[in-house]
């Protein structure tokens, strides 16, 4: 049988294993730790009310627009972490997130989203015109 070990925490997937029994099972399973059965992509997955889920994704960033272009932070989630980084490889990490990023020059910017579980990481490129 297949077995998804998980934080009880968190509902995040720990690791997936072959067992042969619930037995089995109980012995792989530490503290703070639980299991069902099942699986699961451990990178996109969540265990949540003894199912597996995927886990939420934060909004969609906009593709881009003419210079100055806004990009609205306030929906992401609490104790998210925005990296931007410009065609010239210039990085900057943004966590205060109660103002939008504003890319005032045309290029395209490499705009990464690192927010906390459970939703997913997500990148893009955010390309901005002459206006």
């Amino acid at each position: 049988m297949m077995v998804i070990v998980h934080s009880i925490a968190e509902g995040r997937p720990l690791r997936l294993l072959r067992l042969r029994d619930a037995a089995e099972a109980a012995l792989n399973t530490g503290p703070g730790e639980a299991w069902i059965e099942g699986t699961a992509d451990l990178a996109r997955d969540m265990v949540q009310g003894g199912l597996v889920v995927p886990r939420p994704d934060v909004p969609p960033l906009p593709a881009g627009g003419p210079a100055p272009f806004a990009v609205p932070l306030d929906g992401l989630p609490s104790g998210s972490a925005v990296r931007v980084q410009n065609e010239e490889g210039e990085a900057l990490e943004i966590t205060d997130m109660t103002e939008p990023l504003t890319l005032i020059d045309a290029g395209v910017y490499l705009v990464e989203v690192s927010p906390p579980w459970p939703w997913l990481p997500v990148a893009a490129d955010v390309e901005v015109s002459d206006a």
